[in-house]
């Protein structure tokens, strides 16, 4: 049986929700998602992280930056801090192209910046951009394939027992709305 990619999906929108489910599914990638409606419910989440069977410690984390309640920001402001989660992968999924949002994202250590675009087929390359990030990051899931090494959260776990601070991610890569280009630090390139 396949290893499922453990996603915590934090987005409003139901229809987003859906695609980002359909992305994956294009593009073959087993997943168990837990799904925050708001920043409040990401931050429960949070909360409850490694100590209920209800809230366990995501592979990889979809973040909204549009959010109710809490903004995605301080929710990624949050997550870092939490020390199971300071090199898990972030992908900023959002319909911001506002270069504040972006420049933040990038100095917070999101691995990916996901503008949401208007049309299906540009939105299911998220799945390929799911799959990049997650086999950047050494995390092993699917088939043989993909079968690369620990989990984010394991590894973040493995260098605080040694002494050593997991830090951040950089090299962020923006991917643009409808181009599918992507750039390499420079949030307006």
């Amino acid at each position: 049986m396949d290893k499922a990619l453990h996603i915590l999906l934090i987005e409003d929108n139901p229809g987003d929700a859906g695609l980002v489910r359909e992305a994956l599914r294009e593009h073959n990638i087993p997943f168990e998602m837990a799904l925050a409606s708001d920043g409040a419910e990401a931050e429960s989440y949070l909360s409850r992280m490694g100590k209920t069977i209800d809230a366990p410690c995501p592979d990889l984390i979809l973040l909204d930056l549009n959010l109710p309640k809490v903004g995605g920001h301080e929710v990624l402001a949050s997550f870092r801090a939490h020390p199971l989660c300071t090199l898990t992968p972030v992908i900023v999924l959002t319909s911001s192209n506002a270069p504040r949002d972006r420049e933040l994202a990038i100095a917070m250590g999101a691995a990916r910046y996901f503008r949401k675009p208007s049309d299906l087929p540009d939105f299911l390359r998220l799945g390929s951009v799911i799959r990049e990030v997650a086999t950047e990051a050494g995390i092993a899931f699917g088939g043989s394939a993909f079968e690369r090494g620990k989990s984010a959260p394991a590894f973040a776990e493995q260098e605080m027992a040694r002494g050593n601070s997991p830090g951040f991610r950089t090299g962020v890569r923006m991917v643009g709305p409808c181009t599918g280009l992507r750039t390499s630090g420079n949030p307006e390139g």
